[in-house]
């Protein structure tokens, strides 16, 4: 597997640092959080995108995915009324916009805290959530781009979508090219879902592959679940990206956070 990081492990004042330091560990992709660079930043112009895109590649670096794609967007909600809805798609529309001026092939849609479903019934909850996705997965498609949701551990508080196979119930009920699966392998490890069983069932599904710890802590060399789950992916997704997604905690800098997750992203999933 290739590896990849994010940008949520540091900010664009440390971009060119990171650059450096990800070229010394042989990757060549980042992961991008649109509000690093712009908030709101529904209101980013194409330029500005193309631009950061442009200095990425200048340094030997390409861009895959987008997430915290809600990050600062006020009364969105899947959800929520129609509204709140309204709020939510006009959101992921313009970043849709943005992956395509940063050459971005993904979307990850996490985002627990929009998209709480409380007393509604599962089947309904991805029923109306397929409802709102349908054209979203559209317009993506339309840009070559794929919006793909991402399941979430049920400890963070999140109520829907909290394991793979039900995130691929709401993947396979929008039915759209457009629209797929992020593989998280903090949440195999934190749910105590069977890996093989979870590859085997959604590996036709899968658009993008995230490396984390609970609360997105820097990637842990004393967590065994990498042990096991590395292997797996590599041997279900060879040549496939696996992006670290992880925040510096205060304290650690945040070169010293990306070296301590690639060191154990490069002992188990390469």
């Amino acid at each position: 597997m290739k590896i990849g990081v994010s940008n949520l492990l540091f900010t664009p004042d440390h971009d060119e640092t990171i650059a450096a330091l990800l070229a010394r560990h042989r990757v060549d992709t980042i992961d991008v959080a649109p509000s690093r660079y712009f908030s709101p930043s529904a209101d980013a112009a194409a330029s500005d995108w193309r631009a950061i895109a442009r200095r990425w590649r200048q340094r030997g670096i390409r861009i895959t995915a987008l997430q915290s794609l809600l990050h600062g967007t006020e009364g969105a909600a899947l959800f929520g009324d129609a509204a709140a809805r309204a709020r939510l798609s006009t959101q992921l529309l313009a970043m849709v916009d943005a992956a395509a001026a940063l050459g971005a092939t993904a979307l990850v849609f996490g985002s627990w805290q929009n998209r709480l479903r409380g007393s509604r019934p599962l089947a309904d909850a991805i029923a109306l959530a397929a409802e709102t996705f349908r054209p979203l997965a559209r317009a993506a498609a339309a840009r070559g781009i794929r919006l793909t949701v991402e399941p979430i551990f049920a400890g963070y508080g999140n109520d829907f979508l909290t394991t793979h196979a039900e995130a691929l119930q709401l993947v396979e009920a929008v039915a759209e090219p457009g629209f797929a699966l992020t593989l998280d392998a903090g949440c195999l490890a934190l749910a105590n879902e069977p890996v093989a069983d979870v590859i085997a069932q959604v590996a036709h599904r899968v658009a993008h592959i995230q490396l984390a710890e609970r609360d997105l802590r820097p990637l842990d060399p004393g967590n065994p679940a990498h042990a096991a789950i590395g292997p797996a992916l590599q041997a279900a997704f060879p040549g496939h990206v696996a992006c670290i997604e992880a925040l510096a905690p205060a304290g650690m800098a945040p070169a010293a956070a990306v070296e301590q997750s690639l060191a154990v992203a490069d002992r188990h999933y390469r």
